[in-house]
């Protein structure tokens, strides 16, 4: 029979030594810091938890560029104002928490600010009907959005630029490629929709960021609306999802 605990000569199995941090050991990994196991304690390893992902935050900031020349004037003008509405409906589908605002400027022989950068929420369900009169001052319309966009802190911006013509009140060919630049250098992605045969195909695609980037539409006004609602489709897509949408729109 085997002793009993409190026989003289009995001695309790000592527990195997564990080897100090300065044996040359590495530290275990279930042991909090400053804390020593007790012989026969078991520890339950719990893996770390992690926290749900929440929907990124988006950051877009969007202007379109209405051409309300006097060429624009009946059918054009009210198919314009279906597509630019069919865009601007698309917008206003994000979630709430994105961060979107939205700014319309028309431009005939000058660029007038019909809505300022507002956050969807406050904005109107709908953009006003194009008021088609004058010439066209595309020089104007990009200077004016360029004022409207302050520098971006983490911030998609972009320009849409819609119209039927060529510049004809800038004061030389060139400027409304120069105005152009000066938005592309400070990141702003630049799109551009030549509606109709008369339009100035070779400024439009020198406004754009790249030639890809300049759509045009000759067809009805039912194409020119699903075509503008898929671009405001994308961008929301592409931003809600944290991706620069400038590839994406370039393969529309």
């Amino acid at each position: 029979m085997a002793p009993h605990p409190q026989t003289p000569g009995f001695q309790l199995p000592r527990s195997p030594r564990r080897p100090a941090h300065g044996d040359g050991a590495a530290p275990s990994p279930t042991r909090a810091a400053g804390a020593a196991l007790r012989p026969g304690t078991i520890q339950t390893l719990v893996a770390p938890r992690h926290t749900r992902c929440q929907p990124h935050s988006a950051r877009l900031r969007v202007v379109l560029l209405r051409d309300a020349s006097g060429s624009m004037k009946g059918q054009k003008a009210r198919e314009a104002s279906q597509a630019t509405n069919a865009l601007y409906h698309e917008l206003r589908q994000v979630p709430t928490g994105a961060q979107v605002r939205c700014g319309v400027i028309d431009f005939s022989d000058t660029a007038i600010l019909i809505q300022s950068l507002t956050s969807l929420d406050a904005c109107p369900v709908r953009l006003e009907d194009l008021q088609a009169d004058g010439g066209t001052n595309i020089t104007d319309a990009l200077r004016l959005a360029g004022r409207i966009l302050t520098e971006p802190q983490d911030c998609h911006d972009v320009v849409i630029l819609f119209s039927d013509g060529e510049d004809t009140c800038g004061d030389a060919p060139d400027d409304p490629i120069e105005a152009a630049a000066d938005l592309k250098q400070r990141g702003i992605l630049l799109l551009t929709v030549a509606y109709g045969d008369d339009a100035d195909l070779t400024t439009l695609e020198a406004i754009a960021t790249s030639t890809r980037h300049c759509y045009r539409r000759t067809v009805g006004a039912e194409a020119l609306k699903q075509f503008l609602g898929h671009v405001g489709r994308t961008l929301t897509h592409t931003i809600l999802h944290g991706t620069d949408p400038t590839q994406t729109l370039a393969n529309l």
